[in-house]
């Protein structure tokens, strides 16, 4: 195996074995492929291989790389085989592995987490996955995560993104990681390590600040935060250009949802370290080299003024070929944000909960048709909410309401209105024409309040059986007990063509 690889040798596994040298003397390249919240890639490469040399392969066997006893570069599962028949080489085999986190994407479940933190989930992750796990950062708790549409994996990566954080997995700890990196900067040299490169430093992304002005769905408060220092400038200072654009202002992200000033200024910090990170981008092939993984910083020398120093890290492919043995293709490229769809969303809700301990009139749901998962306290649209005023009629539990994600997350929505759905609603029925239909209200206790447009009649009723009606054709008053009136201090007066007591 290790006669196709000029500089470096490279020791493959199958199923915690070394490779049999009859398949191995067929290899002809072999490459690991590893970046910031992605699983890795292993790919091995056989030229027309003996037939009876390919019956050990199958899905789901181990499959482990390594050089000059470095500890493992690669340690993962086989997860595809291609066959080809190519007219140079003849039959060829690739043999493509994942590293484990590729089996948390294989998981999808609905589930509710309260008062977690990315960290926490990452960390529940790895225990599920045998792994173990580190993060040195400190994220922001959230007051419920929901779980839906995403598989495990897609959770994490984009909980960790709002926070600035990036998962990488090295032998069996994953680790979350900021842009900054983590470990000892390997130095790069011109005309040593480094083979070819092309560094850019560009002032698109620059930017002396961001901030985030957001808003909590829960109590209905804003809350605004900046970031001016990004977590790869507290490393090492880079000018970056600043400089040159004195007049250069800084980018708000508007309208985004956070608990608190600490959740914004956690989406604030990772825009900032993102456009940083995009500030000095660097694409190189060099020597090969194992301890080149996402997350690892370089300090580069020889390239450019405005492009020596630290950088990170985030993507590298490790190459083995007969051409050029074994060499690392590496990036410091920030991995792709594309803006999350933060398009509202609807669903159907049934109230578990309307006794809110804070008595900021609002409820708790399950949500039927997302994995019947229970939301945290929900605000609810109310007419002419505000201090001291309002119609504050809330669900009750066991109702049925129409429950508004704004941007799409279920763990933070707003109760717009209950839905009669097939129960029969209260009041007179079979309003033919417009503005026929009367206005009702009624209590779960049954107190009942109508106001009829076709009898221009105002009723409210008792469950007791006491009425209050107010009519053209006449008002009535009844009482289903005692009934004082009383002005204290005050003059009372009965005014009417003829007044009648009578007993009854």
């Amino acid at each position: 195996m290790t006669s196709i690889f000029a500089n470096r040798p490279l020791r493959v596994r199958l199923e915690n074995a070394p490779l049999d040298p009859d398949l191995g003397r067929h290899a002809v390249s072999a490459f690991v492929r590893q970046a910031l919240n992605a699983p890795a890639m292993a790919e091995l490469v056989f030229a027309d291989p003996p037939t009876e040399t390919l019956t050990g392969l199958r899905l789901g066997a181990g499959l482990a790389f390594s050089v000059d006893g470095s500890g493992d570069l690669f340690d993962g599962e086989v997860t595809a085989v291609e066959y080809e028949q190519d007219a140079a080489q003849g039959r060829v085999v690739r043999l493509r592995a994942l590293d484990k986190l590729h089996r948390a994407r294989l998981r999808q479940r609905a589930r509710a987490l309260a008062s977690t933190t990315v960290a926490d989930l990452a960390e529940q992750m790895a225990g599920d996955l045998g792994l173990t796990f580190s993060c040195a950062e400190h994220p922001p708790t959230r007051a419920l995560i929901v779980q839906h549409d995403q598989n495990d994996f897609d959770l994490v990566v984009d909980l960790a993104r709002d926070a600035g954080l990036y998962l990488q997995l090295e032998a069996d700890r994953l680790r979350l990681v900021s842009l900054a990196g983590e470990g000892e900067p390997i130095p790069l040299r011109m005309r040593h390590e480094i083979i070819q490169v092309r560094a850019t430093a560009g002032a698109d992304s620059l930017r002396p600040w961001t901030g985030a002005q957001s808003w909590d769905p829960a109590r209905a408060v804003a809350a605004n935060a900046r970031a001016g220092l990004a977590r790869q400038d507290a490393e090492e200072l880079r000018d970056g250009g600043l400089t040159a654009f004195p007049d250069l202002g800084g980018r708000t992200l508007f309208n985004r949802l956070a608990a608190d000033a600490a959740e914004a200024e956690s989406l604030a910090q990772a825009d900032l370290d993102r456009a940083v990170a995009r500030a000095v981008v660097l694409e190189a092939v060099v020597e090969g080299d194992t301890r080149l993984r996402p997350g690892r910083p370089v300090t580069l020398e020889g390239v450019g003024d405005l492009v020596d120093g630290r950088c990170v890290v985030t993507r590298a492919l490790h190459r083995f070929e007969e051409a050029r043995g074994y060499v690392v293709e590496i990036s410091t490229e920030p991995p792709a944000r594309p803006d999350r769809p933060r398009i509202p969303a609807f669903t159907l809700g049934k109230v578990t909960d309307a006794d809110d301990p804070d008595g900021l009139a609002r409820v708790r749901a399950r949500l039927p048709v997302l994995g019947d998962v229970e939301t945290g306290w929900m605000s609810v649209l109310l007419l002419g909410a505000g201090a001291e005023k309002g119609v504050a009629i809330l669900p009750e539990p066991e109702d049925d309401v129409l429950v508004l994600f704004p941007d799409g997350d279920p763990a933070r929505g707003v109760v717009l209105g209950g839905l009669y759905g097939e129960r029969t609603a209260p009041g007179p029925r079979g309003a033919g024409t417009a503005g026929a239909r009367a206005f009702t209200v009624r209590t779960p206790g049954g107190q009942v309040l109508t106001l009829d447009s076709v009898d221009a009649l105002a009723r409210l009723e008792t469950r007791a059986g006491g009425i209050f009606e107010l009519g053209p054709n006449g008002s009535r008053l009844r009482a289903s007990g005692d009934l004082v009136i009383e002005a204290p201090g005050r003059r009372l007066t009965i005014r009417a063509a003829a007044v009648a007591f009578e007993e009854g």
